[in-house]
C-alpha cells in the first residue's frame, strides 16, 4: 500500500533534483512526483479510513495533509525554478520543499506502519492470552492426570506460572486498548509480551512432555490440542511484537533520516 507509493517517490524526487537548470524537464518530472505524491495521499487516507481508533486515524490523516501540502509547496516552487532556472533563491526554496516532502513522505508512512503494527499487536496479545488461559485450565483439570506426581506437579506449577504470566500480557493489552493513541502504553504491552512469552511457553513444553502419559484419552487430545493453538499464539504474539519494533524503533528512523539526508546532499550538489 504506503510502502510501494513511497518507492515511487523515493525514484521520482532525485529525477527532480537532477532537471534543475531544464524548464520542460522540471515540470515533466514534479508532474510525476505530484502524481506518486497524490497516490501516497489517497492510499494513506484508505489506510485510516480501516481504522477503528479515532486517535490512530487522526494522525494518519493528518500525516497525509501534510504530504498534501509539502506537494503543493514544491509544484509551486518548482514553477518558479522553470521560469527563473539561474535564480538562487528560487532554486534555494526547491531545495528546502523537496527535503520537505521528503521528511513528510517519511512520517506518513510511518504512521501507517505503526497504527497497524499496534493494532496487530493487541489482538495477537489478547488471543495469547485466551489461549494460555485455556491450556491452563485444562493441564490444572483432573483429566490431564498422568498418574506420576512429581510429573503432575511439574504440570500444575508451570500452569500457574503460565497464568500469572497471562495476567500481566492481559494488564498490558487492557492499557493498550484504552490508550491507543499512547506510544509509550503501546511499547509496555510489546515489552511485555516479550518478558511474558517464555512462561508461557514453559506451560505448551510441560503439556508436550506431560500429554503421552496422561492416562483420560479425551483429557490427554484436549491437553495437546490447546498446547498446539497457545504455541501457535504465542509465536504469532512474538511476531507482532517484532513486527512492531520494526515499525517504530530507532533502526527505522535512522533509515528515513538517511532517506532524508541523501536527498537533500544530491538537491544541494545537482542545484549548486
Amino acid at each position: 500500500t504506503t510502502e510501494i507509493y513511497t518507492l515511487s517517490l523515493h525514484d521520482a524526487l532525485p529525477i527532480l533534483a537532477a532537471s534543475v537548470g531544464q524548464p520542460p524537464e522540471i515540470l515533466k518530472n514534479t508532474k510525476a512526483t505530484a502524481q506518486a505524491s497524490g497516490e501516497l495521499v489517497v492510499a494513506a487516507k484508505v489506510v485510516a479510513k480501516n481504522d477503528e481508533d479515532e486517535a490512530s486515524r487522526k494522525r494518519l490523516l493528518e500525516s497525509a495533509r501534510r504530504v498534501a501540502d509539502a506537494t503543493k509547496r514544491l509544484v509551486d516552487d518548482a514553477k518558479k525554478n522553470s521560469q527563473r532556472p539561474h535564480d538562487e533563491s528560487a532554486r534555494g526554496r526547491l531545495t528546502e520543499s523537496t527535503r520537505g516532502l521528503a521528511q513528510a513522505v517519511n512520517q506518513v508512512v510511518g504512521d501507517a506502519a505503526r497504527t497497524a503494527a499496534e493494532r496487530e499487536l493487541r489482538a495477537k496479545a489478547k488471543l495469547a492470552v485466551a489461549a494460555t488461559t485455556a491450556l491452563a485450565s485444562v493441564a490444572k483439570t483432573g483429566k490431564a492426570d498422568t498418574g506420576d506426581y512429581d510429573l503432575d506437579g511439574q504440570l500444575l506449577n508451570a500452569a500457574n506460572d503460565a497464568l500469572l504470566a497471562a495476567g500481566s500480557l492481559l494488564n498490558a493489552s487492557k492499557a493498550a486498548s484504552q490508550q491507543k493513541e499512547n506510544a509509550a502504553v503501546q511499547a509496555e504491552l510489546s515489552k511485555v509480551a516479550r518478558q511474558t512469552a517464555p512462561q508461557q511457553f514453559s506451560l505448551v513444553t510441560q503439556c508436550k512432555a506431560s500429554g503421552p502419559r496422561v492416562r483420560d484419552q479425551k483429557g490427554k487430545q484436549q491437553l495437546l490440542m490447546a498446547a498446539k493453538r497457545a504455541a501457535e499464539a504465542i509465536k504469532d504474539l512474538l511476531a507482532a511484537s517484532k513486527a512492531m519494533g520494526a515499525a517504530t524503533g530507532a533502526a527505522e528512523i535512522e533509515v528515513a533520516r538517511s532517506e532524508e539526508r541523501r536527498v537533500g546532499k544530491e538537491c544541494r550538489s545537482r542545484w549548486s
